[in-house]
């Protein structure tokens, strides 16, 4: 019975280790007026560059960037979304997204200012990818840079309580059944 306790205890710790977890922009706006809204998906396991997934980030647009919404990443780090452009088989000549925010992803909580700091590179919001996976690429001349905006981790369905609840069950179940 100890053997079966610490085993789900084990397999419930271990599950919240890993996890992909949704992380959503909120009141993201950008020095051109613009607004960012949008979700992705980042796996706390995968290594460094991979753990990006379900990307789906929409620009309001204006007179100078059009509408569109941003889906494949590529050369990312748990600290930013470097290069987020549109599905296509090649990179080169899109317009590209970049979101970098002052916070590490990998514990999968939490809520990240975006880097909103003038002087800084990375707070660039867009440009062209010179390369096949975007990894040079260009900002744009006077490409707007983030003025506000964070990112927040949505919580991880109740799906692991629920299931911690429904072992709980079996076990007092088994113990009523077996005398103890």
């Amino acid at each position: 019975m100890r053997h079966l306790i610490v085993g789900i205890v084990f397999m419930l710790s271990t599950t919240a280790y890993g996890a992909q977890v949704t992380w959503v922009l909120e009141d993201v706006v950008l020095s051109d007026g613009q607004t960012l809204e949008g979700s992705f998906v980042f796996d706390t396991s995968a290594p460094e560059f991979y753990g990006f997934s379900a990307v789906s980030i929409t620009n309001s647009g204006n007179e100078t960037y059009a509408a569109m919404t941003f889906d494949t990443a590529a050369a990312t780090r748990n600290n930013d979304l470097r290069n987020v452009f549109t599905t296509g088989a090649t990179a080169t000549g899109k317009m590209f997204l970049q979101l970098d925010w002052l916070g590490d992803l990998a514990d999968g909580t939490g809520t990240f200012d975006l880097n909103t700091y003038p002087s800084g590179f990375y707070s660039y919001a867009f440009g062209i990818c010179d390369s096949t996976g975007c990894g040079s690429r260009t900002f744009y001349a006077g490409s707007p840079r983030y003025v506000s905006g964070t990112i927040r981790a949505v919580p991880i369905p109740p799906a692991i309580l629920l299931f911690a609840s429904a072992c709980g069950a079996l076990i007092a179940r088994r113990r009523t059944s077996s005398g103890y």
